[in-house]
């Protein structure tokens, strides 16, 4: 176990599960994948990954760094494994 490990496992509708990762930072991370990622994905019934990147970016068009930046490649991971 390392504290700044965030280990990400989402499941779609049909149960296939993947497997994400982001590091440094991980309770921040933490809190903007529950927080903001997570239900901006469900409500907009993210099934492919390649609409997760749409379905993120922010709303002035900039991707922002850092911790959003690590959660949207913890996620990415996570829809390609």
């Amino acid at each position: 176990f390392q504290p700044n490990h965030c280990l990400v496992r989402l499941t779609d509708a049909d149960g296939l599960t993947g497997i994400g990762e982001g590091f440094f930072q991980a309770a921040p991370i933490d809190e903007y994948l529950h927080s903001a990622a997570f239900p901006a994905l469900a409500a907009a019934g993210v099934s492919a990954p390649e609409d997760a990147s749409r379905v993120l970016t922010s709303y002035v068009g900039f991707d922002g760094s850092g911790v959003e930046n690590r959660a949207r490649g913890a996620i990415d991971f996570a829809l390609w494994d």
